[in-house]
This record gives C-alpha cells, structure tokens and sequence, in this order.
C-alpha cells in the first residue's frame, strides 16, 4: 500500500486509497503538472513478478486508452516506476452500481433502461475498437452524482490469464458467459451475456444464478435457465424482459450480435411494452432450450479458472447429462436414442389423447342406446354431435366441483385484467390505491395468488393504481430562488433550476416556473424553476484549450467571443507538436466578449544532436637526425576533409596522440604530411555520442 504524499512519475501525489481489487489498489491522487486530481491504479505486488502479465497489462491499458466515450473512464497514462505498475485515469466521484443497487434494493425500469443504455453505448465504443471488455459486472460500473454511467477496467479482465484469474476474477462467475465459464473463445457477445446478467439484477435486486461456490455457479451458467424476471417483479415490462432473456441466451449466436442492436431495443421498451419487435425466434434462452452438457475438459477448465471445485457438485452435473447435442441439432444422441424428456412427454400427451376418445365413444354409445330404446331405430350421429353430447356429459359430473385456475392479471390496464377474469369464468371486483410505483389504471395486486385453484363464478378484489399522489404546485414565480425552493420543498416536490438572462426580473429571482402554480402534479414530482441572471452582460467564460490543438483552440475561442493573442511555441515532451501546453488567462476565468487569450503551443520534443569523437596516435616521420618538423594531420570522411592538426613538433613528441571531431559515425582516414608532403595515413573510426 502506497503511502499518501508518495510521488509518482515526478508528477502524480498519491492523496488517499480510495479501493482495492482483486488485482490493484486505486488511489485518489493529485497530477501536478496539468494540476487536476486524477485516480491511479496500481498493480498489486504479486502480479507485477508476473512478466507476461505485466507486459499484456501494459499492451492492454494502452489499448483501453484509446476509448474515448462519455460512459467510459478516460485513461490518461501508463507507467512504472521502481517495480510499480499502474495506470492513470479520470477521477469518478459517485457509487459502483453494485452499491447503488444495494442501496436501493432493485432499481426501477426506467432507471434500469437508461443505466443500460449507457453501458451498452460505452461497450459499442470499445467493440467498435476491437476491445472486448470480458468483466462487466456492476462492481466495474460507476453511476455519478449526476446520474451517469461510467465503465471502468478495460483491459484488465483480458490481461488475465489462467494463473491470475482465480484470484483476480473469483467474483466475476456470477456474471460469466457460458462461453466464458467453459472456457472456450470470448467476443463481444460474451459483454452483452454479462449486461443482460447485469440487467436481470437490477431489475430484480439479485443475480439469477447464486451457489456455494464459484464451480456450482459457473455450472448453472452453463445448465440452468434463467427463471423470468417478472415472475420475481411482476411490474417488469414484457418488453424489458424478453430483451434481457435473448441477452443471456446460453448460446452466442442467439443473443444480439451488437450492442447497437441491444440499445436500439432498449428504446423501445415503453412505447412497445409487449416487446412483440424483440426478435426471438430463435432464442433458446427460456424453458424450451436444450440443456448444454458438460465434457469432462469442461470442468478441467472450470477448475482451473476458479481455483478448485467439489467433486459432488461434478458428479450430480455428470449424472445429470441427458444427451448430447448432435452436429445437426438434433435434441438426440443417435437415431435410435430418444431424449428421455421428449420421451415422457410424448407418454403423456398418448394418454391424454386415450382418454378423450374413451369419453368421446362412451358418450356415442349412451346416445345410440338411449335413441335405440324411444324409437326403436339407431340413429346415425354426426361428429358435431358426438362433441355437443360430450360436453354435456362433462358440464353434468363436474357442475357441482367446477375449478379454474387464477391468471396473473397484475401489471395489466384494469379493463384488460377485467376481460382475463371474466374470460376464466370469474367475477372482479375492483379497489384503487394510489401508487409511486405503479402506472394509474393498471393493477397493483390481486386477492387471490396466481396459479391456485377456486370454484368458478368466485369474485376477485384486484386493487387498481390511481397513479402517484397529487398535491398543488405552489405559485412561486417573481419569489426569491431561497423562498421558492422552500415553499415547493414544503408542498413536497423536488426542484430542478435552470438560469437566464432578464431585463425584467431581478437577478436571483424566478422568472417563471413549470408546472405553473396553482395546478395539480404527482406528488414528489419534479418543477423546473427559472431563475433570472439578471440584465445580459458581455461577459463569457474561458473556454478550457490545454491539450486542444492551435486549430481547435482558435475555433473555442470564436465560438466564445474570443481570439488568439501571442502564440509562443515551445518544445514539450509530453505535448505533441501544435498541442495547446498552457493558457492565459486560464480556462474557466470570466473575460469580458472580444478579450484576447495567450496561447503557448507544443512545438514537439526538442531535437537532440550528436557529435562524432575520434582519436588517432602517429608515428614519428621524421628522417633519422632530424629532431623537428611541421606535421599537419588532415581527416578524410565521406567526401569531406578538414586539418585536424597543424605544428611544429619535436621528434621526442612521438608517438603524437590527436583527439579530433569528425562528420559522421563510423570509419574515416588520417593523412599525415610533414613539411607539406604526405608521409603516411591512419584507418580511425568515430562513435556517435549525443551532445
């Protein structure tokens, strides 16, 4: 754990430990060189000995800062210092939706569409970059204060390796695909399993699949069906919950096949509540889907990804595999071999069918009996006949004990919950209730559970929403914004502001309010105040152009009034050339319309330049008694010459060591000439050293 104050990159001040994961601890941090505070994510020790993991963490997290997108934490920066890995990212204030789900108990439709909207957006911008998440769970997605979403850990899940999961992804099973649990190949309709999973647990407060370990959950993941969310939430719109179904379809090629086609469903989940555009023809995700066995490698390979498995919980799996599917999807495991389910069902249905002829023949012997014995002649029966006379003799035995079984009715509009009773032979009788929840006209609850049995003509209390309470908005247009939001405060609604200008109302003070005063709203609901910002000004804000480039910048400017005054460039190393390094005045600061701003632009990394140092050791030329001279030493490189050494010298100077500047790397010639004529050359070769 890093201690606070401890510095990073020479730039960023670790402030306080804000997480901690499987694999890393996130730390609030300051970065001091643009002075904003960034969260930074530290790779924990036992992994960063992990050389193949570091590097794809590495390879990754550059990947993953490439996704730039409103509903994906932007990341800043990668590096390492003293055997630390970590990554630089946006700070996100605001909970994990895990929190925000525990918090709440289940979230609404509403809320649960438009959070999924949003993750599958920040998905479609990573898919469309070749990124597969591989991790979505609610723990890796953040809602702001604001309400917005935020995914985060791209990249991480698919550094992750079969030495690293355990640990790191133990609590990711509840939202594996099938795909991914077995182990096999993973693409991006592995992310769209996982946020269906994530959609089923908001909608219902708990994930489908649960057990008492990683091995129990990963098999039913790969065996089990999902039981309907809107038999636990009966509020869950229809269209909602086949959108949710076809996401967590065992196989891939049932579910959407982008999350485009998933967000364009999810906006029409309240226009079209039936759900009848959501296409699942194919889906085996339900009931009638055949069950995916599991091979022997299966379970290796579960085994491995979580770290160990109990040996019961593989036997029941193993006695429990019907047949497997065949390459032609026949539900057989060979032509003579019959699934043992289809084979009961079949039993069953011959029976039923045995016993509707018996009571259809015994009728058309009673009938031909008893018209034989009045008239004395058998009469010839028609079909219709043999029908009419067996529902008579069926409406006979079975008036006194006559049963139906109770229909849902709960979620329908009250007309439509009227027409199922009286359809199933039974009476309604009708209370009303108002209801934050439920939508008025539409049922609430119901006396009498769905599926249990009662006599016909029986009367059911269904109890009917009248939609939210309604209280006055209070009239509180021309009031001060303080008294205005205390008086609506009182009268129990929430208060939303916006601001304009106002040549009539004075600054701080509500120009008009919407719903109007007087008139009636649900009661909690939302009124929008605007409040006067009093006469126009030609005052606007700097807009922010660090990081923008020259031309973007000049184009904020414009659009804000505003122009470029001196441009000063400079060589940056961590800007890229005609990259904005600094401003003045600074982004955010009020300026009068027209003021100029001072701009200092990247120019790119300074150039670096070298030198070319050689050194060459001659030997005395001079003819035995002679015991001076003039020695000249003249380079020759690459075309290019130049007299490195030039003056009289003794004889007892040799042997003559010379150090010298050539003109390039590599090999060159000395030329030695002692009194003007050449008396001999020397092969030399020179370094490149950076100055």
């Amino acid at each position: 754990m890093l201690q606070s104050g401890t510095i990073l990159g020479n730039r960023y001040e670790i402030i306080q430990l804000v997480g901690s994961g499987g694999m890393a601890d996130v730390y609030k941090s300051k970065d001091h060189r643009l002075n904003r505070l960034v969260a930074i994510k530290v790779l924990k020790s036992e992994f960063g000995s992990d050389a193949e993991f570091v590097k794809r963490f590495h390879v990754e997290a550059q990947a993953a800062a490439g996704l730039l997108h409103p509903n994906i934490v932007t990341i800043y920066d990668v590096g390492e210092e003293d055997g630390l890995h970590y990554i630089v990212m946006e700070l996100v204030e605001g909970l994990t939706l895990e929190s925000y789900i525990h918090k709440t108990g289940k979230l609404t439709p509403e809320e649960t569409v438009r959070f999924s909207i949003q993750i599958a957006q920040g998905l479609e911008a990573a898919h469309s970059n070749n990124t597969v998440h591989r991790d979505i769970k609610p723990q890796n997605i953040i809602v702001t204060k604001e309400g917005r979403i935020k995914v985060t850990d791209f990249g991480i899940a698919r550094a992750s390796n079969a030495n690293t999961i355990t640990m790191a992804t133990i609590g990711s099973v509840h939202y594996f695909s099938p795909e991914q649990a077995r182990g096999g190949y993973v693409d991006t309709r592995s992310d769209i399993y996982s946020l269906g999973i994530t959609m089923y647990e908001m909608v219902t407060g708990h994930v489908p699949f649960d057990g008492e370990n990683p091995v129990a959950v990963a098999l039913k993941h790969l065996q089990e069906e999902v039981i309907p969310p809107s038999q636990i939430v009966p509020q869950t719109p229809k269209s909602l919950e086949k959108i949710i179904l076809k996401s967590v379809s065992k196989k891939p090629e049932y579910r959407y096949s982008t999350v485009a086609e998933l967000v364009e469903d999810l906006k029409k989940v309240f226009s079209q509540t039936d759900g009848s555009y959501v296409n699942v023809s194919s889906v085996t995700g339900g009931v009638d889907s055949p069950t995916i066995v599991m091979s022997g490698d299966d379970v290796d390979k579960i085994k491995k990804m979580t770290g160990g498995y109990d040996k019961t919980y593989v036997r029941k799996a193993q006695k429990e595999e019907v047949a497997e599917e065949s390459t032609d999807g026949s539900p057989f495991s060979n032509p003579d071999e019959m699934n043992p389910k289809l084979e009961k069902l079949i039993f069953g249905l011959t029976i039923v069918v045995g016993i509707i002829f018996a009571i259809i023949f015994i009728a058309f012997i009673v009938k031909t009996v008893g018209n034989s014995s009045t008239n004395g002649s058998v009469e010839t029966t028609t079909t219709e006949e043999i029908a009419s006379s067996t529902t008579t003799a069926e409406d006979d035995t079975t008036k006194e004990t006559a049963s139906v079984t109770m229909p849902n009715v709960v979620g329908e509009n009250q007309q439509e919950a009227v027409n199922i009773l009286t359809k199933a032979n039974l009476k309604a009788a009708i209370q009303t209730e108002v209801s934050d929840d439920v939508e008025k006209d539409k049922v609430i609850r119901q006396s009498v559970p769905y599926g249990y049995d009662l006599e016909e003509g029986s009367t059911v209390t269904i109890v009917v929403s009248t939609g939210k309470e309604q209280a006055e908005v209070p009239d509180v247009t021309g009031k001060k914004e303080s008294s205005a939001k205390s008086s609506l405060d009182k009268a129990g609604f929430k208060i939303k502001t916006q601001e304009e200008y106002s040549d009539s109302v004075a600054e701080g003070r509500v120009i008009e309010q919407s719903p109007q005063g007087g008139k009636n709203a649900d009661y909690g609901s939302t009124v929008t105040l605007t409040i006067s910002k009093g006469p126009e000004t030609k005052e606007v804000k700097v807009p922010s152009l660090v990081g923008k480039s020259y031309s973007e910048a000049k184009s904020l400017l414009k659009n804000q009034g505003l122009s470029v005054g001196n441009a000063v460039k400079e060589y940056s190393d961590t800007y890229s050339e005609g990259t904005v390094i600094s401003q003045s005045p600074d982004g955010g600061t009020t300026v009068e319309e027209g003021t100029s701003v001072d701009l200092v632009v990247s120019r790119g990394a300074e150039p670096k330049s070298y030198r070319y140092p050689g050194q060459v050791t001659v030997d005395c030329p001079f003819d035995d008694g002679v015991e001076e001279g003039s020695v000249s030493l003249v380079l020759s490189q690459n075309g290019q010459t130049k007299t490195i050494f030039n003056k009289n010298v003794h004889s007892t100077d040799f042997p003559l060591s010379v150090s010298f500047e050539g003109y390039a790397e590599g090999s060159a010639t000395v030329i030695l000439y002692w009194d003007g004529n050449k008396a001999g050359s020397y092969n030399v070769t020179l370094e490149k050293v950076e100055e």
